[in-house]
């Protein structure tokens, strides 16, 4: 007895029709993929979501055996909750029952593996290797599907299948019901399934890697750098497919007083009075590894924030100082005192007080 599938069809989720032959189901499947990967939807949860059901549809209507079993409208979920609503059935006989049948024959075949083409690792480098560019030195692990057994930790030999006599299905009764299902051993091909002697039934080998990648200088935080053909291989339908590896370069924005954003620089000093009033020009340090040149002007107030041009972590981006003027301290001398005095009294002049009227003076 078979039972129908509900409306969120593997079909549907592939946009292809049931008819679709293996070569439009890969087409369709690799351009939906593309659209909703998560590499190009970063924190999208819907698309996240949309691309997990495409591969899990994929997975069924790219393998014949499975694809069959799954147009006969059989549902494992179904079928149990079909018969916890049918009166007079004893629930526990029936899920020992559906339980140990799913069971039988998994102990027997190596299950295939499934992981992400793609291979993501993180790297974290210092403001100053943002500022100067650097070259990062990495260790990847990489899994290679085995070639013999496509990946899968198993092939079939000329034998027929011990478990089903080589028909290629398996016939179970129990009670009222009975269940036509592919075999769960030689997945419907009537052939006996064994080991893979080249992998020992692991599907693929891990395998270590040192890589190196230049980091260009002003990096954005939690950028991708790509390293073509340096993932994980896998094979779809009896073709091997090879990933790419990203490293992920992250790194602290805020370093010493500095701030880097969108690859302008921004940073505080402190400038003692008299090198203002000469409106001496400065040299300012970032982190020993760019050196700013910053002419002063001593009409500028304490705090005043100097734009200077292409000085920024890019060549199009700037640099913004903001420049605190150090006043003398209260403890200078009486003849310091002075002399500070009368440079005040000859650049202002001894008694030009422009008043400004508070708000309660105009009333």
């Amino acid at each position: 007895m078979f039972l129908k599938k509900d409306s969120k069809s593997y079909y549907k989720t592939l946009g292809v029709s049931p008819e679709a032959d293996a070569e439009t189901i890969k087409k369709s499947f690799r351009k939906k993929a593309k659209e909703y990967h998560p590499d190009k939807n970063p924190g999208n949860k819907e698309a996240e979501t949309k691309f997990k059901s495409l591969n899990e549809a994929y997975e069924v209507l790219s393998d014949p055996q499975k694809r069959s079993q799954y147009d006969s409208g059989f549902d494992q979920f179904n079928f149990r909750n079909f018969g916890h609503s049918a009166p007079g059935i004893n629930f526990d006989i029936f899920d020992d029952f559906t339980s140990n049948f799913f069971r039988q024959g998994r102990s027997k075949r190596t299950q295939r593996r499934s992981f992400n083409l793609d291979n993501k690792i993180g790297f974290k480098i210092s403001m100053k290797e943002v500022l100067t560019g650097t070259k990062i030195v990495a260790d990847i692990e990489r899994k290679i599907a085995c070639d013999d057994c496509l990946g899968n930790g198993h092939v079939m030999d000329n034998t027929a299948c011990p478990r089903c006599n080589g028909t290629g299905h398996i016939n179970q009764r129990n009670f009222m019901f009975s269940i036509t299902t592919s075999c769960d051993h030689c997945f419907g091909s009537g052939k006996n399934i064994i080991e893979c002697k080249t992998c020992k039934g692991h599907a693929y080998k891990k395998v270590t890697e040192k890589l190196s990648i230049n980091v260009p200088v002003g990096i954005k935080p939690l950028s991708s750098l790509k390293l073509t053909g340096k993932g994980n291989e896998l094979y779809f339908d009896n073709n091997k497919a090879i990933g790419d590896a990203y490293i992920i370069v992250d790194y602290s924005t805020t370093y010493d007083g500095i701030t880097l954003d969108n690859g302008n620089i921004y940073l505080t000093i402190k400038v003692p009075f008299p090198v203002v009033l000469a409106e001496e020009k400065i040299e300012v340090d970032i982190l020993g590894c760019k050196k700013i040149s910053l002419p002063l002007k001593k009409d500028n107030p304490s705090g005043y924030v100097y734009v200077v041009k292409n000085e920024g972590a890019l060549s199009h981006c700037h640099a913004f100082i903001k420049v605190l003027i150090d006043l003398p301290e209260n403890n200078i001398n009486e003849e310091q005192y002075q002399k500070l005095l009368m440079t005040f009294k000859e650049i202002y002049g001894q008694n030009k007080i422009h008043y400004i009227p508070t708000t309660s003076d105009k009333s």
